[in-house]
């Protein structure tokens, strides 16, 4: 990903010895909006089944083939779209039209993701995708423990059924890593109410969690433009703020400090939608961000 002329550029170079290159005069994607862009990655994914494909084989784009082009804004979000690619022309168009204009593209995370890269794993027949996680310490924090971000864990990816966007879900072998197990079952909890789940010592948690809502009579009716920027939405509605009616918010706080000043709540609301529901899920960080960032 490059600069070209004051554009946000994706070049493609091409080699028939991988010593000498040569750039393509026009490039894979432009953005005059956004001039950096970072860790470009494409990728084919099969129209149909949950099986990765291995880049070589389905460079051309032929049926039941088509390719995820995928860009990083500088430290901050990753966004992909799904298109075709035409290997000769070296050409990528979106499948849906408006979505030549990365800013309204999908994002692969809604939460500190950056930089993610995909491979093919041939012995599985997946496409698996690696991504950093960014943190919110101050930088003298960051310098007095030698470190700062983490790894996330390795996603297996499929395209979904409507062909627009990515289903993802984290790859099996994490099922290795998961040693004591602690449960809560059957617990009620009332509106404002917290249940401690005691009992976990290790810094990594695998959290299985079912809620049963009594009654979704009151839940709040959606309004199709919330669906624009699910942030904003996750903002004006957070874990704090019940609002009149409604279902939600209820979920889990983790990462607290034992006086609650720090804390980190990913939360659930339910709306009526199209005759059916919809479950908006967020992360509130504010609590953790803003004692986080306190002066010591």
């Amino acid at each position: 990903m490059t600069e070209v002329g004051g554009v946000g550029s994706t070049v493609v170079y091409r080699s028939a010895d991988f010593v000498h290159w040569e750039r393509n005069a026009s490039p894979l994607h432009a953005s005059l909006d956004v001039p950096v862009w970072e860790c470009p990655d494409l990728f084919p994914v099969a129209e149909r089944g949950t099986e990765g494909l291995d880049t070589s084989a389905t460079a051309s784009g032929g049926p039941g083939v088509r390719h995820v082009l995928k860009l990083s804004k500088a430290a901050d979000e990753d966004y992909y779209v799904v298109g075709r690619y035409d290997d000769e022309a070296d050409t990528f168009a979106p499948v849906e039209d408006g979505d030549h204009d990365v800013r309204n593209w999908r994002r692969i995370d809604h939460g500190h993701l950056f930089g993610a890269k995909t491979f093919f794993d041939a012995r599985k027949k997946r496409r698996v995708l690696w991504a950093w996680v960014d943190e919110t310490d101050s930088r003298s924090d960051d310098v007095g423990k030698d470190w700062t971000g983490i790894q996330t864990f390795p996603r297996a990816l499929w395209l979904d059924a409507d062909g627009k966007q990515l289903v993802q879900w984290p790859v099996e072998e994490i099922q290795t890593l998961r040693r004591g197990r602690v449960a809560l079952v059957g617990a009620e909890i009332g509106s404002g109410g917290l249940r401690e789940i005691a009992g976990i010592e290790a810094l990594q948690a695998d959290v299985e969690v079912v809620f049963e809502v009594p009654s979704l009579e009151y839940a709040e009716e959606l309004d199709p433009k919330w669906l624009l920027d699910p942030q904003k939405m996750c903002a004006e509605k957070d874990a704090s703020s019940p609002g009149p009616g409604g279902v939600g918010p209820f979920g889990l706080v983790v990462m607290a400090s034992g006086d609650m000043l720090e804390q980190t709540t990913v939360f659930f609301r339910v709306f009526r939608h199209g005759g059916t529901y919809k479950v908006l899920m967020c992360a509130d960080l504010t609590r953790y961000i803003l004692h986080a960032t306190l002066p010591n």
